[in-house]
């Protein structure tokens, strides 16, 4: 999944708690490997770099730390 703004955080929360391994990519670092930047071939094309091991996951805090965040951030 390819950071973009804070449209990850849902799809992460649910992918997450279904138990899946996810990775949020920065995504300056994923515009400097070639390869097609289109809808449905980007995802296909982060998949293969992915299974490759070219790209990086950046840090996501735990799910209990992220609900102690927001929880801070109302107060």
């Amino acid at each position: 999944m390819e950071s973009t703004g804070i449209y990850w955080k849902s799809p992460y929360a649910a992918l997450e708690k279904q138990g899946l391994m996810i990775w949020v990519v920065n995504a300056r670092h994923v515009k400097q490997v070639p390869g097609r930047k289109t809808g449905f071939a980007d995802a296909q094309w982060l998949a293969i770099l992915a299974r490759n091991g070219l790209l990086r996951g950046g840090f996501v805090p735990p799910a209990v730390f992220r609900e102690l965040r927001l929880i801070a951030r109302q107060m």
